[in-house]
């Protein structure tokens, strides 16, 4: 169930989205799924190891404005995440990624 959402490259059992929810590159095999509420911004983010990390936002904070801030129940910052990613071997994180699928 998706009301006005983009949803990309997301896999789930069930995936219900918000209003004006953003979803990006999500692997969820639970039986609730993927939820999202109205405004929520959630990618996942893959690393060269095949774990992933959830990150969550929403359109109401500025990216820019809150790169060095943790936000809505993040572990790292937007700043870290990048500088964390920033040499990954991408098309060795698209092959873990498609071995989960």
């Amino acid at each position: 169930i998706a009301e006005g959402a983009i949803i990309v490259n997301c896999t789930a059992k069930n995936i219900v989205a918000g209003k004006n929810a953003i979803l990006y590159n999500l692997i969820d095999d639970s039986d609730e799924g993927i939820v999202a509420g109205e405004g929520d911004v959630i990618v996942s983010v893959t690393e060269e190891s095949g774990e992933m990390m959830e990150l969550r936002s929403k359109h109401s904070i500025c990216g820019g404005k809150a790169w060095k801030e943790i936000v809505a129940g993040n572990k790292l910052t937007f700043e870290e995440v990048m500088v964390k990613n920033f040499n990954s071997n991408v098309t060795k994180i698209e092959q873990k990624r498609k071995e989960l699928f």
